[in-house]
């Protein structure tokens, strides 16, 4: 049963692999650092950090597009015993606050701070007791929010990037909301914002406004989440086991894809996103999985279960790219790409390569 006087902090480390490489060495301070893979490896962006991303640089992103927009750029590889050491730090420290937490990843958490606040200004206090302590434990700066829920509660935390802390009083989820665009809302994606945008839609206020039937409409099963998230009332418990059967990513565009370099450029991001996840998690599957919805909105899936489990970019790559050549033998334009990992490993995994 949802309680009125609920307290979610969401908190997200910012910038953190590419924090964490400028704390080990202190040479990489206030330099445009870029973690991620060679581009003449095909490499991929996993982070980057401010002074890089006043350049344009952001995660996902080709590392030959990053060295291009920022020749000085610093490349560092993925340094993933490191970045586990510094999370665990701040899992811990969150854990002081709340045993009630929600690992999302590395560098991202909830907790649920509910017991430990009786008046709103304790939530605040608490928001920036942990930044405090975040800093002065481990030299990772950190942005916080913290609402009645998890959707508000991350929309906080990414407003006031680097080092924010935004606090939102239940009862005013929407009005904090309501002149931010649709697609701050989890769940939102580029080809449902731009079906908002074209329908005249373009802010959580004036999606909060539409009847029920729309949400259906517009958004399918997901309908109902999507209007309670947009009102600020969505409510849904902190998972506090993670036992994944499978990891995956996907991604929906704006326009559908007609040219093969540029599909196998979408893949290309794909695979090394899901080999960063599959990494942090320290999971290595052998089972990929591809799925490819085209303009008609049929879906097609296809699979391949190597020998020995992986979480390597270039083995994850090369078996999407075979599983592509399996599916695009029909020339219809793409819609939807998604690729998965499962059959996953139960031994540890001590060693790493990415990228």
């Amino acid at each position: 049963m949802d309680t009125v006087d609920s307290y979610i902090l969401h908190a997200d480390l910012d910038a953190f692999y590419a924090s964490v490489e400028q704390i080990l060495n202190p040479e990489l301070r206030n330099k445009p650092v870029v973690v991620g893979g060679l581009p003449e490896n095909r490499g991929v962006v996993a982070t980057a950090s401010y002074e890089a991303r006043a350049f344009g640089i952001h995660s996902a992103m080709s590392m030959r597009q990053a060295i291009q927009l920022c020749p000085d750029a610093i490349i560092v590889p993925p340094n993933f015993p490191e970045y586990r050491s510094y999370s665990s730090r701040v899992m811990s420290i969150l854990k002081q606050y709340s045993e009630i937490l929600e690992n999302v990843s590395l560098d991202e958490a909830y907790i649920d701070i509910s017991d430990n606040v009786s008046q709103p200004s304790d939530a605040l206090n608490i928001g920036l007791d942990i930044k405090n302590q975040v800093i002065s434990e481990t030299g990772l700066i950190i942005s916080i929010g913290i609402s009645s829920n998890k959707t508000t509660s991350k929309i906080a935390s990414d407003l006031n990037k680097p080092d924010g802390l935004v606090f939102i009083p239940t009862g005013e989820e929407l009005k904090f909301t309501h002149e931010l665009s649709v697609n701050k809302i989890p769940g939102i994606g580029p080809k449902s914002t731009q079906k908002l945008n074209q329908l005249g839609i373009n802010t959580i206020g004036q999606l909060s406004q539409q009847p029920t039937d729309f949400f259906k409409r517009i958004f399918g099963n997901q309908g109902q989440k999507i209007q309670s998230k947009s009102i600020g009332t969505y409510r849904e418990p902190l998972q506090t086991v993670r036992n994944p059967k499978a990891i995956s990513t996907e991604t929906t565009f704006r326009e559908d894809l007609t040219d093969s370099n540029f599909i196998i450029a979408e893949l290309t991001k794909l695979s090394s996103k899901l080999s960063l996840n599959a990494a942090e998690k320290s999971l290595k599957g052998k089972t990929i999985r591809l799925k490819v919805r085209f303009n008609d909105f049929s879906t097609h899936t296809s699979q391949i279960t190597l020998e020995s489990p992986t979480n390597e970019y270039e083995i994850l790559h090369d078996a999407a790219i075979r599983l592509l050549e399996r599916i695009m033998k029909q020339a219809l334009p793409v819609r939807l790409l998604g690729i998965s990992l499962s059959n996953f490993d139960t031994k540890p995994t001590l060693q790493l390569s990415l990228l």
